[in-house]
């Protein structure tokens, strides 16, 4: 699955670092790549989601909505902000168990990944997270470890 994003991904990009186009014309494009399984209703959704992340631009240029891509890399809230806060060298870590009971919010496709990987893995897992930054209020602060 994440694999097929990938492909999918390089080739927006592909096709519009080329040259802008609609999105009949690049959901035209993709359904003659990667055939039946490709609709329009699928590209419109992926367009939109790339637009909110700021990789494409709709821009009007003869009465047509042409999709362009964006150079500028995507960044997360908290590498915009100017707020730090230094931890020591002794900074905390703690282990625990995933269960059912305890929740964890991840992103959908970690835990569709997670989903397939526990099943080979059985009931011993270890998780390792690295927590960059945290959010107070509507304030993001980075955690800087020295």
């Amino acid at each position: 699955m994440i694999k097929k994003l990938l492909l999918h991904f390089n080739f927006i990009k592909e096709t519009l670092q080329k040259e802008p186009c609609t999105k009949k014309v690049l959901a035209d494009k993709m359904l003659e790549e990667f055939g039946d399984k490709v609709t329009y209703h699928y590209v419109f959704g992926e367009v939109k989601e790339l637009v909110s992340l700021n990789k494409i631009k709709e821009v009007k240029y003869n009465n047509e909505t042409q999709l362009l891509w964006l150079e500028k890399e995507v960044q997360f809230e908290y590498e915009l902000s100017n707020n730090v806060i230094k931890l020591d060298k002794q900074y905390k870590q703690f282990i625990t168990i995933p269960s059912k009971v305890r929740q964890m919010r991840l992103p959908l496709y970690v835990i569709a990944e997670l989903k397939n990987k526990i099943v080979d893995l059985g009931e011993h897992i270890e998780l390792i997270l690295d927590i960059n930054a945290v959010k107070s209020g509507n304030t993001w602060y980075k955690i800087q470890k020295e």
